[in-house]
């Protein structure tokens, strides 16, 4: 009975509710816009972890620590499903995996089948060095999953083994070709196979092995620079200049990456960017977001301590956890930049953040939700938010019609969305 007076009580706003993924996303951009501190629109797009297990032993990843630092665990489907009715019809893209293996949640296609039924595109990122049944990659195929990476490095179980500790070569590689092979007999287009190869130094010249046996079975290969902990496996960094991040090539030369990267983006670099921007505030407190498998919700991907999650959905609702004071405080801070004693204070790590890298994590997701809007949408983003790049960019560019959305919009909402939400949350900003 609680549980439903809390919904009732969300749900009874001054302004009115966004009734499908558009509408919703032109208040979460016009949220972030303006800056605003508590916000009224949901998340576009979601990390969404189904697993925080995994039986491999990579190097570097949070599964390798010892003790661990974020609980073990897998999402029950009740959980999914709560989360998933109250924030799945606002969704244009969910990414089913972070921390651990998702094929180790028994409802991985559960979970994908109930998103596709909100019209949300799904992605899933597996090391497939685990046993997966026909049924379970035919189910995966027939009910549209969107995205398969594919984390595979190498084409020898010797190299492989270095970082997929645990891990079978021959096994992945022959769970990802039965993935193609299962695509082409359904006459399916999705999903799409991304074959993710970290390229390290012990496993850089299978490169030329794996492009052919990519082309092959027909995925598509993508080599990739890894973290590594350069102090000490920095004999690990390719000598493929390419595959190895910017921020080791200033270690290997000496010189101290983490106080560059402060200097670089710190509080005037992050000014600077967001300014040059023409919006205030970060992707990750207005457009996506990062729930874990135990339901805690991180402030974003990248957090691998528990202690810094902002809230949890174990006995809350999502838009709860969303406006409490947590993400009000880095709302606040990332719009002001001021440093006061309150926020050096404060245990919320967003206010040390100098990843200005990843607060832009959402914006090629709106890019093409924008892109393929009805054009009343454009039209109420272009009145709204005339400056915003991405609205520039998106009102002088054609449709795009890969990406689609089966939601409608109603026009009639949207007269009394522009004339009520708009000018409230302008006057009720100062702006």
């Amino acid at each position: 009975m609680e549980k439903k007076e809390s919904r009732a009580v969300l749900h009874e706003r001054a302004w009115p509710t966004p009734k499908d993924k558009y509408e919703n996303l032109l208040l979460a951009l016009l949220e972030q816009y303006t800056g605003a501190e508590e916000v009224w629109s949901y998340p576009v797009s979601l990390v969404l972890d189904p697993s925080s297990v995994c039986q491999l032993k990579c190097p570097f990843c949070i599964n390798y620590l010892s003790p661990p630092i974020r609980e073990r665990t897998l999402m029950s489907m009740e959980l999914f499903q709560r989360i998933i009715d109250e924030i799945g019809r606002y969704l244009f893209k969910v990414s089913l995996f972070n921390w651990g293996e998702p094929f180790l949640n028994k409802y991985i296609v559960d979970m994908v089948r109930l998103l596709k039924g909100y019209g949300v595109d799904v992605a899933v990122s597996s090391h497939l060095s685990m046993p997966i049944s026909d049924d379970t990659i035919d189910a995966l195929i027939e009910n549209g999953l969107d995205i398969l990476t594919a984390s595979i490095d190498g084409m020898t179980q010797e190299s492989y083994s270095k970082y997929r500790v645990k891990g079978d070569i021959k096994l992945a590689l022959s769970n990802m070709e039965r993935f193609a092979k299962a695509k082409k007999k359904l006459g399916a287009s999705k999903p799409h196979i991304d074959w993710q190869f970290l390229v390290f130094s012990f496993n850089e010249k299978e490169l030329t092995e794996a492009k052919e046996f990519a082309n092959r079975i027909g995925v598509d290969l993508r080599p990739a620079p890894p973290y590594v902990n350069v102090e000490t496996h920095s004999h690990w960094l390719s000598s493929v200049d390419k595959y190895v991040m910017e921020i080791y090539k200033k270690k290997t030369q000496g010189i101290d990456s983490q106080s560059v990267d402060r200097l670089q983006q710190g509080i005037h670099g992050r000014i600077e960017t967001l300014a040059s921007q023409f919006y205030k505030g970060c992707d990750w407190h207005y457009l996506i977001s990062a729930i874990n498998a135990n339901g805690s919700v991180s402030p974003c991907c990248g957090i691998m301590a528990e202690a810094e999650d902002f809230g949890s959905l174990a006995d809350k609702m999502f838009y709860e956890v969303w406006n409490n004071d947590m993400y009000k405080t880095a709302r606040r801070y990332l719009r002001t930049q001021c440093r006061t004693r309150e926020y050096l204070e404060s245990r919320n790590v967003c206010l040390n953040c100098t990843r200005t890298e990843i607060m832009g994590y959402g914006q090629d997701i709106v890019r093409l939700a924008l892109l393929n809007a009805p054009s009343e949408i454009k039209e109420g983003a272009k009145r709204l938010m005339p400056r915003h790049p991405l609205v520039k960019e998106v009102v002088n560019t054609p449709v795009h019609l890969a990406y689609k959305v089966s939601q409608s919009v109603s026009s009639t909402f949207l007269q009394g969305f522009f004339k009520k939400v708009g000018k409230r949350i302008l006057k009720r900003l100062c702006l």
